[in-house]
């Protein structure tokens, strides 16, 4: 028995760091979102939500501004085009609720 619990505090301790490292991202990815204040208490879901959001926005803005580029050149030479979260699977989980007008 004192094998398992000798290897259980190792585990724990591991476990205790992941979380830790875990709670540091999401703090720092709530942090990085627009007007939310620092003192304001999110769920993980909902800074991940905010988070893709503000990404799909700013790809808006990016995709905005590259076709504005290419209206006024005529030449394509840098058509680059920007899609934040496009090829993930749970995307659309992440829009259900949200009025997401995208057309990508």
């Amino acid at each position: 028995m004192s094998s398992s619990t000798g290897s259980r505090r190792p585990n724990a301790a591991r476990e205790r760091s992941r979380v830790q490292n875990l709670r540091d991202a999401f703090q720092s990815l709530q942090s990085a979102l627009p007007a939310v204040p620092p003192s304001t208490k999110l769920s993980k879901l909902d800074v991940l939500l905010m988070a893709s959001a503000y990404i799909a926005h700013l790809g808006r803005l990016v995709q905005e501004d590259n076709d504005e580029q290419q209206a006024s050149n005529s030449t394509n030479q840098n058509n680059v085009t920007f899609h934040p979260v496009k090829k993930w699977p749970m995307r659309a989980r992440l829009y259900a609720g949200l009025n997401y007008s995208g057309s990508h």
